[in-house]
């Protein structure tokens, strides 16, 4: 019944687990206008891209001591969310994913479970994800 907070934990968004968002997943090449909700939304990936500290002074948005307006991201995002809303240590916890961070694809299922009566699907076992 208790429902966490989840990514940005600031309070300029209500979000939590079960209602999150819209989030704007960026691209490679995608130009974001810099204002206070986009540098608590994308910090701390623009600050994982550029080596440097994002933040605001007053209406002025910095990257380390340059004045910036808009943003051109690097590298392409993922949201990754789990099957188990409350139990997943997804995107909704920790932000977005970059692109080369992701190391593997799904290409089977491992295991499924009825979640009505906990048993095995055994029929899914090892069915390829297509």
């Amino acid at each position: 019944g208790i429902v966490m907070r989840g990514y940005p934990y600031n309070s300029a968004f209500t979000w939590d687990i079960v209602n999150f968002g819209p989030l704007y997943i960026p691209a490679k090449g995608d130009n974001l206008k810099m204002d206070s909700m986009h540098v608590i939304l994308y910090k701390n990936i623009i600050e994982w891209e550029q080596k440097k500290k994002l933040f605001v002074r007053g209406d002025t948005v910095l990257l380390n001591d340059s004045v910036i307006q808009t943003y051109c991201f690097i590298e392409n995002y993922y949201f990754v969310a789990g099957d188990k809303v409350m139990n997943s240590q997804d995107s909704r916890y920790w932000g977005l994913l970059p692109e080369p961070f992701i190391v593997g694809k799904a290409v089977r299922i491992w295991k499924s479970v009825d979640n009505s009566t906990d048993r095995i699907r055994w029929n899914r076992i090892f069915k390829k994800i297509e």
